[in-house]
């Protein structure tokens, strides 16, 4: 009985908070939803909200409560310190929510770790011109009034929680009053337990480690499902884990760039130029079988290698680039940021590095693509790395290459060069990446009736930019054919293109989903080009390449391919783990990652097991 009576003070002191705090807590529940409104239009709202009630909706009233659960407890000792409180809970939230209203409204993107490395390393100039630029136009001026207009709301709902009690006068007054209360008491249990219940079983994803959060799942596997990653809150906090610690691991690449020791022993090579290229499922390469002719122009080389067993590490493009950089393997303990980077050895021997880029360049207005590799700007690793560094992207990356000409004299040294291009390639939506005038293949060209017209127009637009991609690499070989040179093309990682199910694009948990999966947005193209005097200046070389185009490789493992091409000694080289070398290691396991950073899978046990795969759907 003692306990029954005891419900009734625990259910108040449950509530006592909103009690105390109406506003606090409806208006910042409303506040951390708001940015997730604001993709959709005013009439589309009242859908939405109640759409994601189940999930983002009870997450931000969960978290608008532990804070008006704080301020009660801080106010209750301290009255002046709570309202204080209140302020700063007040300041944090609404910067938060205006800032990426503000990056949605004028750049299409939310917060993300490289917005947040932007505004670290902005001077004061940058500011000025910024604020010139954005902050002083009329868009920002009702953005503002919109702040001001949802502060004068909260204030109101402030006032009406003080008042409504002194309202009620009569007896017959008093018992509405009762009933109402009674009623608005039990929806507030309810929203209560609802959301307390459901961050609690998403608490995993709350970690202090961005990447582990991506891979948590628990309770009803929310997280896995999409629930919880796509609210504002998760992605904010993910934004600020990912900014901190991918600012230390900055910080300690740079370190790893110094006191590099490397010399050239042997011959070495004038000019190495690495192709980079995006989303590149070599299975769309006639050069690897496939029944339509994307690669024209290569086909026809007669000094151009391929590879036909190398795959990437994983499948997105920022670990990619930190795994194929650096010297860290995915099967080493060694993390990437502790190593030096393949271009600073480079350049520690004399080399000219330049890097062009159609993605990663020193500006703000960049998808969240663009956002996870800001390591490249990064004014303490940059320079470490580079001589050399463009800062204009194109919308097709045959312009790229066409600003490159313009600028080669100027750039590129009479001796040694290492230039990496990284091309925009079929990356995100294939149809943006070729010029319409360039357009071979339509959904017409492609038996395949388990798709519909407009599945067969989104192979082709795939294929097109493989097309295109095709002439782009042709026109880099050709700067360098008159040379001794060595090309290397390779991609960063593949992509499906309604290749055996309907689906565009990546995937994360790729060994649930199966070997075509792996095949599909790990199996990349990897092609070396000798010029004619490379061949005659160092035969040897050729000889090597030629007895390893069937070898099992992994991208993780090439600076140890690029210092034996180039003979540089270096005790961060591997010879087992150069694929050109008579030590080379072809037992080694390989292990994938995807991009959601979930558990490796062994790529080699599972596609073995599947058997062969081709394009197509239930071709096993």
């Amino acid at each position: 009985m003692h306990s029954l009576k005891a419900i009734p003070k625990v259910i108040s002191y449950i509530l006592k908070p909103i009690k105390e705090f109406p506003a606090t807590f409806l208006c910042l529940a409303f506040a951390l939803f708001l940015p997730e409104l604001i993709e959709y239009p005013f009439s589309e709202w009242f859908s939405y909200f109640c759409n994601r009630i189940v999930n983002h909706v009870l997450l931000c009233f969960a978290i608008s409560y532990l804070i008006s659960c704080f301020v009660y407890i801080v106010s209750k000792r301290f009255k002046r310190v709570g309202l204080f409180i209140v302020a700063i809970f007040h300041i944090i939230i609404f910067s938060i929510v205006i800032g990426d209203i503000f990056l949605y409204k004028f750049f299409n993107t939310h917060i993300n770790s490289y917005i947040l490395q932007l505004l670290d390393e902005t001077n004061p100039q940058e500011s000025s011109e910024f604020i010139e630029t954005y902050v002083l136009n009329n868009s920002t001026i009702y953005i503002l009034l919109g702040l001001i207009g949802f502060a004068l709301f909260e204030f109101i709902i402030y006032l009406i929680g003080r008042s409504i009690r002194n309202s009620f006068k009569d007896n017959d007054s008093k018992q509405l009053y009762n009933w109402s209360y009674k009623t608005l008491k039990g929806i507030l249990l309810l929203l209560i337990f609802s959301s307390i219940g459901y961050l609690v079983m998403n608490a995993p994803a709350f970690s202090f480690n961005w990447q582990k959060n991506m891979d948590r799942t628990w309770g009803w596997k929310t997280i896995a499902e999409g629930k919880v990653v796509s609210s504002f809150v998760f992605k904010t906090n993910q934004a600020f884990l990912q900014f901190f610690e991918e600012r230390q691991s900055f910080k300690q690449s740079s370190k790893a760039q110094d006191n590099i020791i490397a010399t050239i022993e042997g011959e070495p090579i004038p000019n190495i130029i690495i192709v980079i290229g995006e989303s590149y499922n070599r299975h769309h390469s006639n050069l690897y079988g496939y029944n339509h002719n994307t690669n024209p122009r290569l086909s026809h080389l007669k000094n151009l290698y391929v590879f036909d067993d190398v795959i990437t590490s994983v499948n997105g493009t920022s670990q990619a680039f930190k795994d194929f950089l650096s010297f860290a393997s995915v099967d080493d303990t060694v993390k990437w940021y502790n190593t030096p980077l393949f271009p600073s050895v480079f350049k520690k021997v004399g080399y000219n590095v330049i890097f062009y880029s159609n993605q990663f360049v020193q500006e703000l207005n960049k998808d969240a693509y663009d956002a996870s590799c800001g390591f490249f700007n990064h004014p303490e690793v940059e320079p470490k790395i580079f001589n050399h560094k463009n800062n204009q992207k194109f919308p097709y990356d045959g312009l790229l290459i066409d600003d490159y000409k313009k600028n080669r004299t100027k750039i590129e040294s009479d001796s040694l060069n290492l230039i990496l291009f990284h091309l925009y390639g079929q990356h995100v939506n294939p149809i943006k990446r070729f010029p319409e005038s360039q357009a071979v293949f339509n959904s017409s060209s492609y038996e395949r009736p388990e798709l519909s017209d407009a599945q067969r127009q989104e192979v082709a637009n795939y294929d097109n930019a493989t097309l295109y991609n095709d002439s782009v690499l042709a026109e880099i070989i050709k700067m360098y054919e008159k040379k001794d040179a060595v090309i290397l093309c390779f991609a960063d990682h593949g992509d499906e293109a309604n290749d055996y199910r309907i689906h565009l694009g990546r995937s994360r948990n790729l060994k649930s989903i199966g070997a075509p999966c792996l095949h599909c947005q790990m199996d990349i193209p990897f092609m070396i080009y000798l010029t004619d005097d490379c061949i005659a200046n160092h035969p040897d070389l050729e000889k090597r390449i030629s007895r390893s185009l069937h070898l099992p490789f992994m991208t993780d493992d090439l600076p140890h391919l690029l210092l034996d091409i180039a003979n540089i000694h270096s005790p961060w080289f591997q010879p087992s783990r150069s694929l050109i070398n008579e030590q080379f290691n072809y037992d080694r396991k390989r292990m994938v990652n995807d991009y959601g950073f979930a558990a490796p899978t062994d790529y080699d046990s599972l596609c073995n097991s599947y058997g062969e795969w081709k394009i197509g759907f239930n071709n096993q």
